[in-house]
């Protein structure tokens, strides 16, 4: 902000946020099958996030006939600082901001149809549905993560061992309660 002596202040603010890294899959042949072995499993990350970051670079025309004819390639990038203190470039859908900034705004047409926005926005919870990992548990929807892929990931915790899985409650839901 400018202050009266003329002097300006820029500060940067840093929000704390989820990074969730995917699994990292090793794929080989095996009796003409393709199978893959799990090389590192998926975590989810706390972090920092600093800001946006954007990059582009030029593509060569293609040497086959009627291949593409170049030109640019670019994508968005976020850039976050773990707690250990190293700083990493993540794909923006690998982020969940967990300091809740969209409460800071009004969204009037929302308000004036509040009872409709409820009923259709209001995330779905599953019911008897067995933790595949242990057996015993059930996995509850952690309704404060979403991840933001087409069709968006939910985050499935067991209430017995923590196994946390994320998917599409579009393709696995069976049996649903009402909503509350």
């Amino acid at each position: 902000m400018a202050a009266l002596d003329g002097k300006i202040t820029i500060e940067r603010e840093l929000r704390p946020c989820i990074v969730h890294i995917p699994e990292k899959r090793e794929y080989f042949r095996e009796n003409r099958e393709r199978k893959y072995r799990i090389k590192k499993s998926s975590e989810d990350i706390k972090a920092l996030f600093h800001c946006w970051g954007f990059r582009s670079e030029l593509c060569d025309a293609s040497p086959m006939i009627g291949g593409h004819p170049g030109g640019q390639v670019s994508g968005t990038f976020a850039i976050v600082e773990y707690e250990d203190g190293t700083i990493h470039e993540v794909e923006p859908t690998q982020i969940r901001f967990v300091d809740n900034a969209m409460s800071e705004y009004v969204f009037p047409e929302m308000e004036k149809n509040t009872d409709k926005v409820k009923n259709e926005w209001k995330p779905l919870k599953r019911v008897n549905h067995v933790c595949p990992k242990c057996g015993q548990g059930t996995m509850k929807l952690d309704e404060g993560i979403v991840l933001t892929s087409n069709p968006p990931q939910y985050r499935y915790q067991c209430d017995k061992c923590g196994y946390v899985k994320y998917s599409s409650s579009l393709i696995e839901v069976s049996v649903l309660d009402n909503y509350e």
